[in-house]
């Protein structure tokens, strides 16, 4: 896995960078405790020699941000989203950009509440802005659960929400989004 890495981040074509976040998915559910430590200590040490592979993970982010699902300005001018995915626009941008902050400070693995503890430990975010992140991701899998459990897929029509919902939804993504640009200005990309 390290040559596999070190050979990511050399040849980091778009293939190879949405394999490297697949792979920073990874969880330890099970087995030999020692060999996880083992193998998390191999990645660690290739990540610190490969820092410009988080910041070639970062400019991708860059070019799929959050969408802004609500302004006035928009509205007035009869831009306002009719759909979301609540999966690839939101949820995917969140899970990558909370994965690359997690890797910049030394942190491969874990739940995504782990990994929000793991930034609020570091000083990297507050504790207020981890509930905020923690309530907006809760806020957004209850949505999508919802969604799939209709046989809706992914897309959310927001005609179709109630004004609480809609508020709820907008005041969630508005979160992710900000924790996104966040994770920009680490790498100074915003």
């Amino acid at each position: 896995w390290q040559e596999r890495l070190r050979e990511w981040s050399v040849h980091s074509s778009e293939e190879a960078l949405l394999k490297v976040q697949n792979f920073f998915s990874y969880r330890f559910l099970f087995g030999d405790e020692a060999l996880h430590s083992t193998f998390e200590d191999v990645i660690k040490d290739q990540l610190r020699s490969s820092k410009i592979l988080l910041v070639r993970l970062a400019q991708v982010e860059k070019a799929k941000p959050v969408p802004v699902l609500h302004s006035s300005i928009r509205s007035i001018l009869g831009l306002d989203r009719k759909t979301v995915s609540i999966k690839k626009d939101i949820l995917f941008p969140f899970h990558h950009a909370l994965q690359i902050l997690n890797a910049a400070h030394g942190n491969t693995s874990g739940s995504t509440r782990g990994k929000l503890d793991y930034l609020k430990e570091k000083g990297s975010i507050s504790s207020e802005f981890a509930e905020e992140l923690s309530e907006a991701f809760q806020e957004l899998m209850k949505l999508y659960i919802d969604l799939k459990r209709k046989d809706q897929g992914d897309t959310v029509h927001l005609s179709s929400l109630s004004t609480l919902k809609k508020e709820s939804l907008y005041r969630s993504v508005k979160t992710i989004r900000e924790f996104q640009q966040m994770m920009l200005s680490h790498y100074s990309l915003t």
